[in-house]
């Protein structure tokens, strides 16, 4: 149960001083750390790039 993650985040949006976007990603599906498959790496590398993309209004 990722509630402690939830948490985490909901504290620092609430935190900063603008409306700024905070990114969580939940996997459920894996675990973290060794043991990982390198499909679940990738997406999670893809997803922080375009999350970054969309924020600095990087168009493809």
């Amino acid at each position: 149960m990722p509630a402690h993650a939830y948490k985490f985040a909901a504290a620092m949006q609430a935190a900063q001083g603008s409306d700024a976007p905070i990114l969580l990603h939940v996997e459920t599906r894996v675990g973290h750390g060794i043991g990982k498959p390198l499909a679940f790496i990738l997406d999670s590398v893809a997803d922080q790039f375009t999350f970054f993309a969309r924020q600095f209004g990087v168009e493809f």
